[in-house]
């Protein structure tokens, strides 16, 4: 509402005849809150008045008859001023009214906190009366050894001394509360005493002081000597321990006896004394672990004093350790208590003769590979397997279980990397050498070289049947201890020896065909007249390879090694039959017909040998007989240069020079007319320059086929059909690495 004009209303009530002072200054001021406004209202009400002072003035001069009305502005002035008058009481009224409502809410407030400081000041009065009287109770009672009754006087002078620890700054109060505490640790002496007294210097409790020593035990915990008891009796438990086991070179040996000696103590602790110490002191697993400390730092010395022991010994020790270990786990359940665990905490200290024994176990294992390397009566079984490979794989498999009993993780790790480097020795120092033996002696005869293929067989089985038995223990220990082991380098070392194997048997075939092989350029091939049957030699050489073909599958085990035995024999055989060709003096057209007859006879022999015939065995076949029958069709065409080198160019569109010279050669042409054919021939390919590198391309499209040793059984199947016995032979190859890894156990 402005101040400075009035509202139709309230200039109709001014107005009005019947106006009320007193009603309007009540309809102004209805009640006490509106009191505050009652500065505003009276300057309002001023400025009316000024206002109908102005307008009675205006009035008066207007009407000189308003007498009437100018008395009603007079008695509305005193009115007002009444009003104002009134209001300005009221205020002052209200104003002394405050002021004695906020003095008496001070009053009321400080008789509160007065009445506060009075029952604190009653209470903390009564409560030090009562720490004195609970001090000189306990006094009495620590002399009249009533434990029992002491206990329950040291909880309430704990919570007692807690009640007034914030009045110890005053001297008396801090006076009485170091009494008190004094008095709770002579308690707790006193306590510790009696429960020192309960046992015998055997460590036995003395009959009928159980219930004293439990008393005792109450008392200690209440004052704070639970931690002391704990220690005296732990130590008096054990105090025997170290005099009967010291830390000599022995611990290990016997570490079963110290957790038979501790299954005692605890058998007593757990019966004997279990209604002396409180539930929840844990006393049998406080003992246990005080054991675990002291046994693991007599081993630890032990160690360190040069104490060792077989990996027997070890491993029935960890054996030992690991069971009670898991025993006081299941027993104390340690870890429902915030406890650390009882696993590994004597565990530990077997760690340096664990590594110590595992590199004990890679020393004798390459320690036997030299000896069975040394071993010259190494006989296969009926598996193929060369008995020094046996061996090893059984010792190997004997080292990883009983590696396996005392390692884990890095430790069974590094025996794994062992393995692997002694089955890499075994690969270099026995295999490799035996074949060195076998083709040394393969050229003194049929039976020697007989000999020898087999020798280099057995390499090749064992070989084959190391390399898998360390691949699948590679894919074993990789799962199960740790995913960096790898044989990679010891397979690709036995791989390599099988190879050798192979080039070995073949060596050793060869061999027993090199006599008849040997008969051929040294007849008289420009002296035959008529192509008649097979030649004499070929007859030799087909029972030698058939002998060789036949040994060969009866002693290999794996197909694919067989494959590669055929392949490189084709390829090696036809290569010798080229160069015993090549060696002869001269041939006639008629000779060079029946030495073609014979490459055809060869052929079919080779091509019969090995059985069933796959493609890429043809193959080589066909690539190796086809440059020897070129060589000797070469040999049928006329003896004039146009001729003879269209004749040469259709069977050897390379061109070779250093083959063409002996066509020249073996023809019988003397050396002054080579130039002739030779210049034909330039005449037919082109310059000597641009045939500077046939020999050695025509050398390299007559090389055979190689055969990879990696390549899968079932691709040679065709090719090495068994035999009647050598699927038998083949199951007992298998079943020996089946039983090589069904005996390895890995914790």
């Amino acid at each position: 509402m402005s101040s400075s004009a009035s509202s139709p209303s309230e200039r109709q009530a001014l107005d009005s005849t019947e106006f009320s002072a007193a009603r309007y200054v009540d309809e102004l001021l209805p009640n006490a809150a509106t009191l505050a406004g009652v500065e505003a209202i009276r300057a309002r009400i001023a400025q009316q008045r000024a206002a109908a002072q102005q307008a009675v003035e205006q009035r008066q001069r207007a009407a000189a008859d308003g007498g009437r009305q100018t008395e009603g502005v007079v008695e509305a002035t005193a009115a007002i001023a009444t009003l104002h008058g009134r209001v300005t009481a009221m205020r002052g009224a209200a104003q002394r009214a405050e002021r004695m409502v906020f003095d008496m809410t001070q009053d009321i407030k400080a008789l509160d906190a007065a009445k506060r400081n009075v029952a604190a000041v009653a209470a903390a009065a009564q409560q030090l009366q009562q720490l004195a009287a609970a001090t000189a109770r306990l006094r009495e009672e620590c002399e009249q050894q009533r434990l029992g009754d002491a206990a329950a006087t040291v909880a309430t002078i704990d919570g007692l001394r807690k009640a007034v620890a914030g009045l110890r700054r005053v001297r008396a109060v801090e006076a009485l509360a170091r009494a008190a505490e004094a008095q709770q640790r002579t308690a707790g002496d006193v306590a510790v005493a009696a429960v020192q007294r309960a046992f015998d210097a055997q460590g036995r409790l003395v009959a009928g002081a159980a219930g004293a020593a439990q008393d005792a035990c109450r008392c200690s915990a209440a004052a704070g000597g639970r931690a002391r008891v704990v220690d005296w009796y732990c130590g008096e438990q054990l105090r025997a321990y170290s005099a009967l086991f010291p830390a000599d070179a022995a611990a290990v040996e016997h570490v079963a006896r110290r957790y038979a000696w501790l299954r005692r103590i605890l058998r007593n602790a757990a019966e004997d004394h279990a209604q002396v110490f409180p539930a929840d002191w844990r006393m049998p697993a406080q003992v246990a672990r005080r054991f675990a400390v002291a046994t693991r730092a007599a081993l630890d010395a032990a160690v360190g004093a040069g104490a060792h022991a077989d990996i027997s010994t070890l491993a029935t020790a960890i054996g030992e350790t690991r069971a009670f270990e898991t025993q006081c786990d299941q027993r104390f359940a340690p870890a429902q208590h915030g406890e650390a665990e009882f696993s590994g905490t004597v565990l530990e200290a077997f760690s340096p003769l664990v590594a110590a024994a595992v590199r004990g176990e890679c020393t004798q294992l390459e320690q036997l590979v030299r000896r069975l390397g040394a071993q010259r009566d190494d006989a296969a079984d009926e598996a193929g397997v060369l008995a020094s490979g046996a061996e090893l794989l059984y010792q190997m498999r004997e080292a990883l279980r009983r590696g396996a009993s005392v390692a884990a993780g890095d430790a069974l790790a590094d025996l794994a990397r062992g393995l692997a480097r002694v089955l890499d020795t075994y690969a270099h120092v026995v295999l490799t050498p035996r074949l060195g033996r076998a083709a040394a002696g393969a050229s003194s005869g049929a039976t020697a070289a007989l000999n020898g293929l087999a020798a280099a067989a057995a390499v090749a089985n064992t070989a084959d049947y190391c390399a898998a038995a360390a691949e699948q223990l590679e894919r074993r220990l990789a799962e199960r201890v740790d995913a960096r082991v790898s044989f990679a380098d010891s397979r690709d070392a036995l791989l390599s020896a099988a190879a050798a194997a192979i080039t070995a048997l073949v060596d050793c075939a060869v061999a027993m065909v090199a006599p008849a092989l040997a008969a051929l350029p040294a007849q008289r091939w420009d002296a035959v007249h008529a192509v008649g049957d097979q030649s004499e030699y070929v007859a030799q050489a087909a029972s030698a390879i058939d002998a060789a073909v036949a040994a060969a599958r009866r002693h290999l085990v794996a197909p694919r090694h067989f494959r590669a035995f055929s392949d490189r024999l084709a390829a090696r055989f036809a290569e010798r039959l080229a160069a015993a060709v090549g060696a002869c003096r001269r041939v006639s057209e008629v000779g060079a017909e029946q030495l073609l007859l014979d490459a055809q006879a060869l052929r079919a022999v080779l091509l019969a040998a090995p059985g069933a015939v796959p493609p890429a065995y043809a193959r080589i076949v066909a690539r190796g007989f086809g440059r020897v029958e070129a060589l000797l069709k070469a040999l049928l065409a006329p003896a004039r240069p146009a001729a003879l080198a269209e004749r040469f160019v259709l069977l050897f569109p390379a061109a070779p020079r250093d083959t063409f010279r002996l066509v020249l050669r073996l023809k019988g042409l003397p050396p002054p007319e080579h130039g002739a054919y030779e210049r034909a021939l330039d005449g037919l390919c082109g310059s000597s320059e641009e045939q500077a590198a046939d020999s050695e391309d025509q050398g390299a499209d007559t090389e055979p086929l190689a055969t990879p040793l990696g390549e899968s059984d079932a691709d040679a199947e065709a090719l090495a059909a068994p035999e009647p016995g050598e699927s038998a032979v083949r199951a007992r190859f298998n079943e020996n690495l089946r039983r090589f890894m069904g005996g390895m156990r890995l914790a």
